[in-house]
């Protein structure tokens, strides 16, 4: 069976028409692909359909946030793998192929990212890994057999650490993560959110929201005491920044914000007046 037929490509979108294209575009034919759009407000669906003939598009009525959207997705697979891309991440002309050999050679590894940061080693096996703790979820290569069991993303969790949560249940169910050394990609990062002052804003607010529940839901691990301890730090940062740089004071003040309205609200505050657009969904297959 060639690789192509047991990878799914799943991607989330919200006003991601600038790049959604050319991710699409950097896939190998014979891949299905399923894009999940948040209610984007410009033509990203158009352009993922533009861009590749055989995409799957499903149009939310609602921006439900990158976890649900994710497992809108999920869900819908069928083959032994399936990756998770971010709309503005390109993906090497061979990345898939030596991810499902890794995979393949690896069956203790339930959870694959790219070496990212060097655009890959060439002296690497195509089945070579680095084990690690975390994986970006810019790109997680998931085996689904796996999550099957573990499930998929938080979904209590809008946006912001709903990969550090996958992968700290992927290691407390018994799997290891892994980087898979020859596996390239480009990240130029922002592709699917605004780019203005108030969009800033409303993510460190959703950011804060979720920093809070990560720190609660994991208060007595390493990794939620962390959490908590950054959020606690935004506090002096806030203070530092109240003369010397008010924008970014704001920056702080939302993510503290964030902090105190899942403190009274709990995991709903990260769904209350975010990104939402009115209800016009449609379904295209």
């Amino acid at each position: 069976m060639d690789f192509a037929d047991r990878v799914t490509a799943v991607f989330t979108t919200f006003n991601s028409a600038h790049v959604i294209g050319k991710a699409l575009q950097s896939l190998p034919d014979g891949v299905r692909v399923i894009v999940v759009d948040n209610a984007s407000r410009d033509d990203t669906a158009e352009q993922a359909k533009r861009a590749r003939a055989s995409v799957e598009v499903i149009s939310l009525p609602k921006n439900v946030g990158f976890g649900r959207g994710c497992n809108v997705g999920l869900r819908l697979v069928e083959t032994d793998y399936a990756v998770v891309i971010n709309p503005d991440l390109f993906v090497g002309e061979d990345c898939l192929s030596v991810c499902v050999a890794a995979a393949d050679a690896h069956p203790e590894v339930a959870l694959f990212g790219p070496r990212e940061e060097t655009g890959g080693r060439g002296d690497a096996r195509i089945t070579d890994v680095d084990y690690c703790e975390q994986v970006s979820g810019a790109f997680m290569f998931m085996r689904m057999s796996a999550f099957r069991t573990i499930g998929f993303f938080d979904e209590n969790i809008f946006m912001y650490f709903e990969d550090n949560d996958l992968c700290l249940r992927t290691r407390d169910c018994g799997y290891r993560l892994a980087r898979v050394l020859r596996a390239e990609t480009q990240h130029i990062g922002a592709g699917s959110t605004q780019k203005n002052y108030d969009s800033a804003y409303e993510k460190s607010r959703l950011w804060g929201s979720a920093c809070a529940y990560f720190a609660d839901k994991y208060k007595d691990s390493p990794e939620g005491k962390a959490a908590g301890r950054k959020l606690r730090h935004y506090y002096i940062k806030y203070y530092k920044n109240l003369v010397l740089d008010r924008h970014l004071a704001r920056i702080y003040a939302e993510r503290i914000r964030g902090w105190k309205e899942y403190s009274s609200l709990g995991p709903g505050a990260m769904f209350d007046n975010t990104f939402v657009t009115p209800a016009n969904a449609k379904a295209d297959a």
